[in-house]
């Protein structure tokens, strides 16, 4: 990835390197700050020219190339990321070499980026290559790659630069170079503008430089200087970025002007002929023209380019809507909500989150503007965004004082604070917001009170977390019998963590039956249950069965877009591995979750950089593995969530022994025991442990504290019927 100023030649490096690739097959997107909303804008830009080439793909994979491609279709990042991933292995298969070239990637949309990054990341020896570039001082949404900083040219350059228009001497060159940076674009603005006595050195140069806001007031006056005409043709031009001819036509035509009103901005050299119409001959001068246009031309361009898209253009014609809005609208809000329900019916959370939001601001209920970002906040947790989801719930639970619709943002608020910032308090405010809407709302408030168990629990206290399920149980006797259904599997998953296994045959049996429901067009809420399923099919050992359960929920979980159930499948498998002693196996799944979480604001350390952790210290990476422990339990203690503090600190204490650190060892294994003791944690299946600490005991030479952990073990497999357990007490 190139790094630099805006016009320091980023763009023009870029066309050096794919010029001089004569066998390449060149693909080349670049974003527009526009367009960042936009979903699929930049992706829509780099695989257009190839998609007749989208029959080299699955019949699967095909169908959600055309439906993102060819109908803008969203779709989730994984889902797409799959097809995109198939699509340039079966171009590197073909071509010479593939190269990706994505220019100004500040401003990708973050749908195409996270297909993008998804795809890149999974080549191996593919022959396919990925250029970049983006502004210094801006974020990227490109992760993992190797950046560039491109500086100014020197003073040879600059002088050739400036003598465009007339001969410079060195000097001019040097004392130019020096005031611009030796920014091109900058110095080729300021060259146009120099008098001959300047040129010769004989006059300073102008005391306003074109550099900053002096160069935005310099292509101001370009564009002040234009016919009324040219401005409204090179507003539409501008506003319209990624889309088709045909669509910036239309809108031409619904103003009354067309191409030919375009001439005066390419003798002002802001436009230049391309083979797909006019094009802007630098990034800045788009940016210039929508900042320099007077609003109401501005707006006015984006409803008309609104006004001439294709109607299957739903997602592009509601962001020009928005554009084109003075202030709150309805109607437009309208147009959004159904591109929210578009996106969301398509697994696009992320997408459908965005259209929520600004449906949410063009709203004028006050009702309604609140039931928007609910449902903004609600998306972004489908998707796996927590951190942009809560302040968007919080925004909205100020908004109403009591009822059911408040209650379900508290539901899905409630779970982003417990999983995201703090576990205790995110399962106060469900466990509240449940009691005061248990009578208007037996259902939800069952639901919010099973959920609230599920976090106590992952807190680290199974005896609140079973005692909270089984009121939510007690809630439901009023709700339908779904709900009914669904908390009794959670108060069953909740008194398996806390002990009670050999009390809960037909429970169990039960919760088989629901995961054998897990499959195509299964619910949201069924899928969601289906991880917990795979969670306590593996803790009783049934490996088979949750390997083949946890293959059912993430392909459900990726046809509907819950990535984050989807990535945390993937690590609950690795675990399964793990166990089965297939460790390339459960390093591979562990990763995916891993990848998963990386490249966010706070990823912090999941349940999978556990799993990583272990099978690092088994394979000998003690370094790696005492990192990826350490993220666990740091995350687990800084959320006061005890199971996740738990898992990472066994890793670590895995690492430790690996080293020869028994003492350590000890030290991380024994919390892991006040932790179960403190919350009742009582099953030894869910985390492997036990034997551990008494191999840890006995290399520290504390023998009595290892036969008293062994007794403490061998009643638990008792108690509980593990065999895992009693098979520990007999090593």
């Amino acid at each position: 990835m190139l790094i630099g100023e805006p016009g320091i030649g980023k763009s023009t490096l870029l066309a050096e390197a794919y010029d001089d690739l004569d066998d390449a097959l060149v693909l080349r997107a670049a974003g527009a700050e526009q367009e960042m909303d936009l979903p699929l804008a930049m992706l829509i830009q780099l695989l257009l020219p190839v998609r007749h080439l989208f029959d080299l793909v699955s019949d699967r994979n095909r169908h959600v190339l055309v439906a993102a491609i060819e109908d803008g279709d969203p779709s989730s990042p994984v889902t797409l990321g799959l097809a995109v991933l198939d699509l340039l292995g079966a171009l590197a298969e073909r071509e010479a070499l593939t190269v990706l070239v994505l220019d100004d990637a500040q401003w990708s949309d973050e749908l195409s980026a996270a297909t993008l990054q998804f795809a890149i990341r999974r080549l191996t020896n593919e022959r396919v290559a990925t250029l970049l570039a983006a502004r210094s001082g801006m974020t990227t949404l490109f992760n993992d790659v190797t950046k560039v900083e491109v500086s100014g040219v020197d003073t040879e350059v600059c002088r050739s630069i400036l003598s465009v228009d007339g001969a410079v001497t060195m000097e001019v060159a040097r004392r130019a170079r020096e005031v611009c940076g030796g920014n091109p674009f900058v110095l080729g603005q300021l060259g146009a503008i120099l008098t001959p006595q300047q040129r010769a050195g004989i006059d300073p140069l102008p005391d306003i430089m074109p550099t900053g806001s002096a160069l935005s007031a310099l292509l101001q006056q370009r564009i002040d200087a234009l016919a009324e005409s040219t401005r409204v043709a090179l507003a539409v031009l501008a506003a319209a970025g990624s889309a088709d001819r045909r669509s910036v036509t239309g809108a031409w035509a619904g103003l009354g002007v067309s191409s030919i009103d375009l001439l005066g901005a390419e003798r002002a050299n802001l436009i230049a002929p391309g083979p797909d119409g006019y094009q802007f001959t630098h990034p800045l001068m788009r940016s210039a023209v929508l900042s320099g246009v007077e609003p109401h031309l501005r707006r006015t361009a984006h409803r008309a380019v609104a006004d001439a898209l294709p109607t299957s253009s739903v997602e592009r014609r509601a962001h020009h809507l928005d554009l084109a809005a003075d202030g709150p609208d309805p109607a437009v809000a309208e147009v959004l909500e159904a591109t929210a329900v578009r996106a969301a019916g398509q697994g696009a959370h992320e997408v459908a989150a965005i259209a929520w939001e600004r449906a949410a601001r063009h709203s004028m209920s006050p009702i309604e503007v609140a039931r928007r970002l609910g449902e903004a906040g609600s998306s972004y947790w489908k998707a796996h965004r927590p951190e942009h989801g809560i302040p968007l719930s919080q925004e909205a639970v100020a908004m109403i004082d009591h009822g059911p619709a408040r209650a379900m943002i508290v539901f899905g608020l409630g779970d982003m604070v417990a999983f995201w910032t703090d576990t205790r308090a995110g399962v106060q405010m469900l466990v509240e917001e449940a009691h005061t809407v248990q009578r208007e709302s037996p259902a939800l408030a069952a639901s919010m009170m099973c959920q609230a168990g599920n976090f106590a629990a992952l807190g680290g206290d199974a005896r609140q977390g079973v005692e909270y399920s089984r009121l939510g149980e007690n809630f439901a006797e009023r709700a339908d019998p779904i709900t009914q259904i669904g908390c009794r599997a959670f108060t069953t998953h909740l008194r398996l963590v806390h002990g009670d296994a050999l009390d809960l045959r037909t429970e169990l049996d039960e919760l088989d039956v629901l995961g054998a429901l897990i499959g195509p067009n299964a619910s949201a809420d069924l899928v969601q249950l289906g991880q917990l399923i795979v969670f306590d099919l593996m803790t009783l050992g049934r490996w088979d069965a949750a390997d083949d359960l946890a293959t059912r929920v993430i392909t459900q979980a990726r046809a509907t877009g819950l990535s984050g159930i989807e990535s945390f499948v993937h690590g609950l498998r690795g675990e399964v591995a793990w166990r089965r002693g297939r460790w390339i196996e459960a390093r591979a799944e562990a990763l995916f979750e891993v990848q998963f979480n990386e490249g966010r604001e706070d990823p912090g350390g999941a349940f999978a950089h556990a799993t990583l952790a272990r099978v690092e210290a088994a394979m000998g990476l003690i370094d790696d593995s005492t990192k990826n422990a350490g993220l666990v339990v740091d995350r687990g203690a800084r959320l006061g969530m005890g199971v996740l503090e738990a898992w990472g600190l066994q890793a670590r204490g895995l690492a430790a022994l690996a080293r020869g650190d028994a003492s350590s060892a000890v030290i991380d294994l024994e919390r892991i025991w006040e932790i179960c003791q403190q919350g009742e944690i009582g099953e030894p299946g869910p985390l492997w442990w036990h034997g551990d600490l008494i191999e840890a005991f006995w290399r520290a030479d504390r023998m009595m504290d290892a036969r008293r952990f062994v007794e403490y073990l061998r009643n638990r497999s008792i108690a509980t019927g593990s065999s895992w357990a009693a098979a520990i007490v007999l090593r």
